[in-house]
Parts: C-alpha cells; sequence; structure tokens
C-alpha cells in the first residue's frame, strides 16, 4: 500500500484514486470471506468486536405521521433532529 502524504496534482489524485479502488475490492473480498466462516462457524470474536449477524428494524412513515412524530418528540423538549436525519434522496430533492 502506497500511502500519498499530499495529493498536489491530478497525477497524485489519479494513484490516490487507484488506491482506494483497490483497497475497497480487497475490503468486500475479506468480508465476503468472513461472512462464509460465521455462516459456517458461527460469530468471532476479537478483541475489539464480535462479528457476526445483527437484526436491525427500519420505519417508514408517511409525511403526515412524520411531522406528528416531530412535534410529539418537540413537545417532550427534545430536538427531533437528534433522533431523525434525513436521507441522501431527501437531501437530494430540496436541491
Amino acid at each position: 500500500m502506497k500511502i500519498i502524504e499530499q495529493v498536489d496534482s491530478s497525477e497524485k489524485a489519479v494513484q490516490l484514486a487507484n488506491e482506494i479502488d483497490r483497497l475497497e475490492a480487497v475490503l468486500k473480498t475479506m468480508k465476503a470471506q468472513l461472512k462464509a466462516f460465521v455462516d459456517e462457524h458461527g460469530p468471532v470474536k476479537t478483541q475489539d468486536k464480535v462479528w457476526d449477524y445483527t437484526t436491525s428494524v427500519s420505519w417508514e412513515f408517511e409525511a403526515d405521521s412524520l411531522r406528528e412524530l416531530c412535534q410529539h418528540i418537540a413537545l417532550e423538549g427534545e430536538n427531533p433532529w437528534t433522533f431523525l436525519t434525513l436521507p441522501a434522496d431527501s437531501i437530494k430533492m430540496l436541491g
């Protein structure tokens, strides 16, 4: 891995972009290999974390329901944006 200390030319920027692409491809392969191992043998514990599957839950609200949720959070004395984020698509629609 070649570390570029300062990107001060188009050539260095291209080198950096190529290295990022390469590292992301390697990372994707490594994650697939670890996933296959976890599928067969179960969670892998390291010093810092456990590599395993987790269940995620997502919620979708209609616009009116989302407004009501934000109002309820605000009435409880909290800032709704502490708990909620806008997806990238929504931000793009706003321009």
